[in-house]
């Protein structure tokens, strides 16, 4: 049986500290990928760093994951011809 210590200051900061380098691992990762063209990579990284402490380094990231998701995805429609969807991603991407 584990017995919780709510008030133990010691593990609290050890907690702390493997959480804000877990976070700086995550957010290096996602920059990692998105300079390597891995957005969809990059934005699942980022899910995981939001899920583990939102912050507005991590949304900026996702916003600009989330772009260059939309432009890969209007490329690939504007080579298969797709012009219609192509504009519709384009749009989406730059807003």
């Amino acid at each position: 049986m584990v017995k919780l210590d709510f008030e133990n200051v010691a593990a609290r900061e050890e907690l702390g500290r493997l959480e804000d380098a877990l976070l700086a691992k995550h957010l290096s990762d996602a920059s990692s990928a998105l300079q390597g063209g891995q957005a969809e990579q990059a934005m699942e990284v980022l899910q995981k760093a939001n899920a583990l402490r939102p912050s507005p380094e991590v949304q900026k990231l996702m916003v600009k994951a989330q772009s260059r998701q939309e432009m890969g995805e209007g490329i690939a429609f504007y080579e298969a011809k797709r012009y219609s969807q192509a504009i519709a991603r384009f749009k989406k991407a730059l807003r």
